[in-house]
């Protein structure tokens, strides 16, 4: 079949309660240019967490499961194709695009294994541990820059958003407990 969409952008953020975001809430202005231009995407809206750790969540994202998966004994998300490989098969390009971790170290229990499936993975050589305000700035950028190049792509990101160490991720000027 044809694709239906031509870049599916998938966007994680920890910790960050989708119903506090303007573009599924209209009693809050948080997401100004999204909420202004619903023309240009899709909003499935929110995704209850399956776990309260975000690396089981992920893990459970990744391999397409579902509460129903739980507890996962046979430990199928692990063995079974995760979604970059049904993206694939779906005729899109592939990317993992992460500004949580560094170094290429995997997070979120990613082997070398998930790799096959992945035409782009993308994580910070390193991020200045002083400043990592902005690392969901740089990934915006890298996403923008991935989609200007590679047109039918599947990009999973996962953004920084309010992970720990929490004091890493806000300006320490706007700190207000010392």
């Amino acid at each position: 079949l044809p694709k239906k969409y031509q870049n599916i952008v998938w966007i994680l953020d920890c910790s960050v309660n989708g119903k506090y975001l303007g573009i599924n809430n209209k009693q809050f202005n948080t997401t100004p240019f999204l909420s202004e231009n619903t023309h240009m995407y899709i909003n499935h809206g929110t995704i209850a967490s399956i776990t309260n750790c975000s690396a089981t969540t992920n893990i459970f994202l990744m391999g397409m499961g579902a509460k129903e998966n739980l507890p996962d004994f046979d430990e199928r998300l692990l063995k079974n194709p995760n979604i970059f490989a049904y993206a694939k098969n779906a005729g899109f390009k592939t990317a993992y695009l992460s500004a949580q971790s560094q170094n290429l170290q995997f997070q979120n229990y990613m082997t070398k294994y998930d790799l096959v499936d992945i035409d782009y993975f993308h994580q910070p050589t390193s991020i200045d541990e002083k400043d990592n305000t902005s690392a969901d700035e740089l990934l915006a950028g890298y996403i923008i820059n991935y989609l200007h190049e590679n047109e039918g792509s599947f990009i999973y990101a996962v953004k920084s958003g309010s992970h720990f160490p929490w004091q890493n991720n806000y300006p320490q000027n706007e700190d207000l407990f010392q």
